[in-house]
C-alpha cells in the first residue's frame, strides 16, 4: 500500500535496505500464517485435502513479489519479464500436465515456482544481496507494527471483497448464480484497471514537495475519469460478456449492468483517493473507510439481497464501494484544511 511510492522517492541503497525489510517481515508473516491457511484449506476440502493445501501455499506465496518495488521504482518492464511471464508459462505447463493426469498440487507448485522467479530477480535487481547489515527481531517485529493498521484496514477490506457471495446464499440462494457471475465479471474488470492506479504510484511518489499537490490531483482527476469511462463500457459490454463466460448460463439484464457499472466507478474513486492518502502521509484514514464500507456493505447485502436479490445485493456493494471512498476523501479534506 505504502511500499511503491515509498520506494519511488528512495535513492539506490536505500530501496536496497527498504527491499531487506520487506522480505524479512514478509518471511515472519508467511512463516506464521502459511500453516495456518494451509490447514483451513486442508479442512474445507475434504475432496482434495493435500492439492488444496499445495494450492493455497501457491496463491498465499504471491504476496512475496516485489512487484510492489519494480512498480514504485517505475521499472514496468521487468514485471513482464521476471512475474508475468514466468506465471504464464508455468501455470500454463500445469494445465497441460493436469489434462494429462498429474495431480491439481502441480498449479500450486507452478505459483510457488513463479513466486520464487519474481522474488529471487527482485533480491539481486535491487541489490539485497550486497546489504552488509542484518536486521535484530526487534527491529523486525518493529517495522511489522508499525504497518499494524494499514494490514488489518488491508484485511477487512479483503474479507468484505469475499464475503458478499456467502451473504447471499444466506437470504437469497437462489439469486447466488447471477450474483456470483456479476461479482466475479467486476472483479476480473478492477484488475485489469488497477494497471493504471498501480503505475501513477511511481510517479506520484516520486514528486517534490512543490508538485505533490498538483500531482495529486491529476492523479485523482486520471482515476476519476478512468472510472467513467470503464463503468459505461462496462455497462454495455456485460451482458453480452456474461453470457460468452458463463455459456448462457446466466442472463444480465440492462438495470444489473449499471448496478454493477457503479461499482467499478466506486472503486476507481477510492483507489484515487486511497493513493492520496499515502502521498500526504494520511494512511491512518485507511481503517476507518474500511470499517466504514464492511459495515454499510454487510448490513445493505443483507437486507437488500433479501429483498431484491442479486439486484439488491450488488447495490449493497455500490454502497459500501461509495462509503469507503467517501471516509478516505474526508481525511484527504481534513488534511487540506490542517
Amino acid at each position: 500500500m505504502v511500499g511503491p511510492q515509498k520506494i519511488a522517492a528512495l535513492g539506490a541503497s536505500e530501496r536496497a535496505e527498504l527491499m531487506r525489510t520487506s522480505v524479512a517481515t514478509r518471511s515472519l508473516a508467511f512463516l506464521l500464517l502459511l500453516p495456518v491457511a494451509a490447514v483451513l484449506t486442508y479442512i474445507v476440502s475434504p475432496s482434495f485435502p493435500i492439492e488444496a493445501a499445495v494450492i493455497a501455499l501457491g496463491f498465499a506465496s504471491v504476496g512475496f513479489s516485489p512487484s510492489w518495488a519494480l512498480m514504485g521504482a517505475n521499472r514496468p518492464g521487468l514485471i513482464l519479464v521476471f512475474d508475468s511471464i514466468p506465471k504464464i508459462l508455468l501455470v500454463a505447463g500445469a494445465a497441460v500436465a493436469i489434462r494429462m493426469g498429474a495431480s491439481l498440487a502441480v498449479y500450486g507448485l507452478a505459483l510457488l515456482a513463479a513466486t520464487a522467479v519474481i522474488t529471487i530477480a527482485g533480491w539481486f535487481i535491487f541489490g539485497v544481496h550486497r546489504t552488509a547489515s542484518k536486521l535484530t527481531r526487534a527491529e523486525i517485529v518493529r517495522s511489522i507494527r508499525g504497518q499494524g493498521r494499514i494490514t488489518v484496514s488491508r484485511a477487512i477490506t479483503a474479507g468484505f471483497t469475499a464475503l458478499p457471495v456467502t451473504l447471499v446464499a444466506l437470504v437469497a440462494p437462489a439469486a447466488v448464480p447471477l450474483f456470483t457471475a456479476v461479482d466475479r465479471l467486476a472483479r476480473m474488470a478492477l484488475s485489469v484497471l488497477a494497471a493504471v492506479p498501480n503505475r501513477l504510484q511511481s510517479w506520484l511518489g516520486a514528486a517534490t514537495i512543490e508538485n505533490r499537490g498538483l500531482r495529486n490531483r491529476r492523479q485523482l482527476q486520471i482515476n476519476a475519469g478512468l472510472g467513467v469511462v470503464a463503468a459505461i463500457g462496462y455497462a454495455f459490454l456485460l451482458p453480452y460478456v456474461a453470457t460468452f463466460v458463463f455459456t448462457g448460463s446466466v442472463e444480465v439484464d440492462a438495470t444489473l449492468a449499471w448496478l454493477s457499472a457503479g461499482v467499478v466507478l466506486m472503486v476507481c474513486a477510492s483507489r484515487g483517493f486511497g493513493l492520496s492518502l499515502v502521498a500526504f502521509s494520511r494512511t491512518d484514514w485507511l481503517m476507518p473507510a474500511s470499517i466504514a464500507a464492511a459495515v454499510v456493505g454487510l448490513t445493505l447485502v443483507l437486507s437488500l439481497g433479501s429483498t431484491w436479490g442479486a439486484y439488491g445485493a450488488v447495490l449493497g456493494v455500490v454502497a459500501a464501494e461509495a462509503t469507503g471512498a467517501a471516509v478516505q476523501a474526508i481525511g484527504l479534506k481534513l488534511r487540506r484544511q490542517t
